[in-house]
């Protein structure tokens, strides 16, 4: 798993709920190329994943110095850290997925 210093947008929650934020699940190549609303359609397919592992409040698409990587706001640590250890060095559209749990540690 990696750790970074930078904050994540505000509608993730971190200082009120465990966050996992996985990297290199998209590349700017894609965004540009791909028709649809990608970012809604790849926030609804990591929903979809990441619900098996506990309770979701919000899925965020990151840009900016987390360019790349999605956010996971769960509502317990103990969702948050199946989720972390399911997905770190998971493969998804061949790249691995790199793992940073962040935000407040609670419950389970």
């Amino acid at each position: 798993m990696i750790e970074s210093a930078f904050s994540l947008p505000s509608q993730c929650m971190e200082s009120e709920f465990p966050v996992v934020v996985l990297h290199n699940v998209y590349t700017p190549e894609q965004v540009q190329v791909e028709t649809g609303d990608f970012f809604a359609d790849l926030e609804g397919d990591m929903l979809q994943e990441c619900i098996k592992f506990g309770t979701v409040k919000c899925v965020v698409t990151l840009e900016g110095q987390y360019e790349g990587s999605v956010a996971i706001t769960f509502s317990d640590s103990q969702g948050a850290q199946k989720c972390a250890k399911a997905m770190h060095g998971r493969w998804f559209d061949k790249r691995q997925i790199e793992v940073e749990l962040k935000g407040k540690m609670i419950g389970g």
